[in-house]
């Protein structure tokens, strides 16, 4: 039964139909563990729309009982933690896509995603893209132009060696930035 149930979420992954899984997640809340582990797939384009995928089951499982999200979200908090003998390597992007579905009933979740940032420097540079694409998926939907512990966190990570979490880095300060000039602007 269960192996039935994660062969359909893979094919509607595959098919791309974001749209089925929102109508299933909106009958079968459990489509969020299955979507949390095909973001393990060895299929990248499965284990990339698993992620997004799971931002846009998290909102309609969300509406109709906020806990069931919330707790998710600590699960994927938990898999990046060192004691949940796991490796959750897609979870901070997932959790971006979360807080991003419904960002207003999440937003108590956006400072642990910013202080995922700050990881011991072992596991800083593993996660580091991961959280810097979840971070960049939050701030399309909401201003964090305020937050300058983020501000402190993504500015040396604008000269990191690796040329995906610069450019991430930039991205995530975009919209801080743009908002800082406009605040000048409007001062003057």
């Amino acid at each position: 039964m269960r192996s039935a149930f994660k062969q359909r979420v893979r094919r509607l992954l595959a098919a791309d139909d974001l749209e089925g899984i929102v109508r299933l997640a909106g009958e079968e809340r459990r489509v969020l563990s299955y979507l949390t582990g095909l973001t393990y797939d060895m299929e990248a384009g499965i284990a990339d729309r698993a992620v997004l995928a799971l931002g846009l089951a998290a909102g309609v499982v969300s509406d109709a009982d906020p806990e069931c999200a919330r707790t998710h979200l600590r699960r994927l908090f938990w898999l990046l933690n060192d004691e949940s003998g796991s490796i959750g390597w897609r979870a901070a992007e997932a959790i971006g896509e979360i807080i991003r579905a419904r960002p207003e009933r999440f937003a108590e979740f956006i400072p642990n995603l910013i202080w995922l940032l700050d990881l011991e420097a072992e596991d800083a540079a593993r996660f580091r893209a991961g959280v810097l694409r979840g971070i960049q998926r939050v701030t399309e939907v909401v201003d964090l132009s305020g937050r300058t512990d983020l501000r402190g966190l993504l500015e040396p990570l604008t000269a990191d060696p690796d040329p995906v979490v610069r450019a991430l880095a930039h991205q995530c300060l975009a919209p801080a930035i743009s908002a800082a000039s406009h605040v000048s602007r409007d001062s003057v």
